[in-house]
Parts: C-alpha cells; sequence; structure tokens
C-alpha cells in the first residue's frame, strides 16, 4: 500500500544509528511524490527530516556524492542542519556525459560495520531502496544488531524489497503516513496520533465541530480527511478487508500546510 508505515519499531535498549543512502532516497522520494500528484515546486518544500526524526536515532549518517569544489543539493543541505544529522562526502565521477558516485555504499557499509565492531550501536535504520546493501544487512544482523531497513518499494513485489524485508528484522514503508510528517507546517498531534476502532469509524465521533473535506479511496483503502478544528485535521483509514479503522490527526499551521496535507490523501 502506498498509505505506508506510521512509525518505526522500537525497543528502548537498543542505541540506534541510522544511514541514509542519500541520492537513493533523494530520487525515490521525488517519484514516490510525483506519483501522488505533487508538482515540482511543492516537492521542494519537503523536509525529510519528517521521517528521520521519527526513528529515534541517537545519530544519523548521510552518504552523497558531489563533484570536487561542489555544493550538495538541497534534499542534503536540508538534513545538515538538523541535530545529529551528519554528513559524509565522497567524489561524484564524471565518466562521458554522465555522472557516477564513487564510494558511496562502501563508506556507509564500512562505517555501519565499524559502528558495529565497536559495539557502539545495538540497532541500525539502514534508508535505501538498494540491493547493494544487502550484504551490510545481513552482516548485521548476524552480529545480532536489531536491523531495520526503511524504503519506499513494496516489500511484496520485485526481487530487491523483498529480500531486504526478508533479510532484515523490520522493514518499514515509507508511504502517505510518514510523508505527511515532512510537509513545512505539519505536525502530529502528540496526544491522540492514532486511534483504532474496530469497525468502519463514524466521523460525528471526532466531535460535533467536524466536517468532512475530502473522500478518496487508496488501494483498497478508504480515506476520509476531517478537519477537526481550526489547526486540527484528522485523516480516517478504513481497512475493509479487516473491517477495522484508523485515526491520524495531523495539526496545520496555515492553509498551505492543509493543502498539501488534504492532496498527500486524495490522489489514488
Amino acid at each position: 500500500m502506498t498509505i505506508g508505515s506510521w512509525n518505526f519499531p522500537r525497543n528502548s535498549q537498543d542505541v540506534v544509528y541510522g544511514f541514509i543512502d542519500a541520492e537513493n532516497v533523494r530520487q525515490k522520494l521525488w517519484e514516490k511524490l510525483r506519483s501522488f500528484g505533487f508538482e515540482n515546486e511543492e516537492i521542494q518544500e519537503f523536509y525529510f527530516s519528517g521521517v528521520t526524526k521519527t526513528c529515534n536515532a541517537k545519530r544519523i549518517y548521510l552518504y552523497c556524492a558531489i563533484r570536487k569544489n561542489g555544493e550538495p543539493n538541497g534534499f542534503v543541505r536540508k538534513l545538515q542542519t538538523v541535530p545529529s544529522h551528519i554528513v559524509r562526502f565522497t567524489l561524484l565521477k564524471k565518466i562521458g556525459e554522465k555522472s557516477k558516485e564513487e564510494g558511496v555504499d562502501v563508506r556507509l557499509a564500512v562505517e555501519a560495520m565499524q559502528l558495529a565492531a565497536q559495539d557502539k550501536l545495538s540497532g541500525a535504520i539502514i534508508f535505501s531502496d538498494d540491493g547493494d546493501l544487502l550484504p551490510l544487512i545481513n552482516a548485521l544482523v548476524d552480529l545480532g544488531i536489531s536491523t531495520t531497513v526503511c524504503a519506499f518499494g513494496n516489500p511484496n513485489i520485485g526481487s530487491v524489497s523483498p529480500r531486504m524485508r526478508d533479510n532484515s528484522d523490520n522493514y518499514v514503508r515509507i508511504g502517505r503516513l510518514l510523508l505527511a510528517r515532512c510537509i513545512p507546517g505539519v505536525t502530529t498531534n502528540a496526544v491522540t496520533s492514532i486511534e483504532r476502532a474496530q469497525e468502519h469509524y463514524n466521523v460525528s465521533k471526532l466531535g460535533t465541530a467536524a466536517t468532512v473535506i475530502a473522500n478518496s479511496t487508496i488501494d483498497g483503502t478508504e480515506v476520509a480527511i476531517v478537519q477537526r478544528d481550526t489547526d486540527l485535521i484528522a485523516v480516517v483509514l478504513h481497512f475493509p478487508s479487516s473491517n477495522q479503522s484508523e485515526i491520524h490527526n495531523f495539526n496545520v499551521s496555515d492553509e498551505r500546510a492543509k493543502r498539501l496535507l488534504v492532496k498527500m490523501f486524495s490522489s489514488g
């Protein structure tokens, strides 16, 4: 489902580090948001830290290649400003008319294994859809490191994503629920961020002022977007196959944030 995961698995005993294959994630992020109907200028506003800050990692390393004396792209620059996000650069090599990243996967894997060997982490989150990182995932799991893959791919389709899911301890699929946290001006409501009901949820229960502002069906999931208050939007998901519902509450700071949030859950 493109709805995706809501949160990361948590173990309070784990010391978690994250490792981001920056260009792989950036490309997949743009592809996914375009498929949801977002325009390029809208995509540029998204902050991927809405996903990384959710994973509760002690530190997150980003690996990207740039040209000699070059500058990182906007995706990396935004993450550079987030506390505990560390960027590792390698060189971008030009081959004819094309450019090729050099050493990104290798540096990511080496650093992850060094930290594991030094007993500095007990949990690792690999942000990537790149099958070249499967040997790293296997090695971390073999060392007893609780390993989560966070990626955009459908773990039930293709040859890479199912293997990344099967070889890791957890697979978190990045979809609409996590990407909604990347919209500037949108935050999750900490008090009632998620509720579940063993029924088709009646939106009237959300309060006398609740107003349905949009309905859609996404991958078989029925979606109702409800304005609960001036700055509080509820996304109500109903799963017909299990006859269960979920309510996800988001605070919006302004009309643009509200419009982008509604768009996230309105496109099929």
